[in-house]
């Protein structure tokens, strides 16, 4: 497939045959896939005369964070966090403009929970955190077979309240939304952990019914592998 990025805060994107109005828009970075199509389809969907027009109704909504446009019948879909992450197709006769998301990034080195995060910062973003189902699935097939990765949730403030640490001031103050977490999580075990990672589960039969990650409270002082955002 074809890609274009385009880095901007003020930009005109050129498409074939097709220019698309100034926005006003947050400092991100734009790609257009040509011959690509998601799979499968967002629902959100409007009728748009063009390309340009489609991209254009993505850029000035707030929640849009790509366009999928079918050439043919001029459906334009909309697509938002929960099919930010969905996988593509190659397929002629469709066009993407795809906001570029949070760069992820797993360090297969092992650090405490506050080790992990003091890097993530040293590397110029965050622990990881995790908005959609789609983007936890994504999360998820980069973890090769780790037992257990940390990511950016903590309840240290308040037992029981879990937020994402070290953010703004808005994203301390608002409850960790939506939560993934494994069976019978969070459980504070020993009545010391506070902080969230993914836990590779097992199907035991009993206390488990689950195979593969999902949520899990640990103890903040063990040493696990992590991943960083930015």
């Amino acid at each position: 497939m074809e890609k274009k990025t385009v880095m901007c805060v003020l930009c005109i994107i050129y498409t074939t045959n097709t220019i698309l109005n100034s926005f006003e828009l947050r400092q991100q970075s734009y790609e257009i896939e040509i011959n690509t199509k998601f799979v499968p389809l967002p629902t959100t969907k409007i009728v748009e005369t063009s390309f340009g027009a489609c991209a254009s109704s993505c850029l000035s909504n707030g929640v849009c964070c790509a366009a999928s446009y079918h050439i043919s019948s001029k459906e334009c879909y909309l697509v938002g966090t929960d099919y930010c992450y969905n996988k593509t197709e190659i397929k002629s006769d469709w066009k993407i403009l795809r906001i570029k998301l949070l760069q992820k990034e797993y360090f297969e080195m092992k650090k405490t929970w506050n080790e992990a995060k003091e890097f993530c910062e040293t590397w110029g973003g965050r622990l990881a955190t995790v908005s959609s189902i789609s983007e936890n699935e994504y999360m998820i097939r980069r973890l090769g077979d780790a037992t257990s990765i940390w990511l950016g949730g903590t309840d240290l403030k308040s037992e029981g309240t879990w937020v994402w640490n070290n953010y703004s001031q808005e994203e301390t103050e608002k409850l960790i939304q939506p939560t993934f977490w494994g069976p019978n999580q969070p459980n504070n075990y020993y009545q010391d952990q506070h902080c969230l990672a993914f836990f590779k589960f097992y199907n035991d039969g009993s206390v488990w019914t689950l195979d593969g990650y999902a949520w899990d409270d640990e103890q903040c002082h063990l040493q696990f592998q992590f991943m960083c955002e930015k």
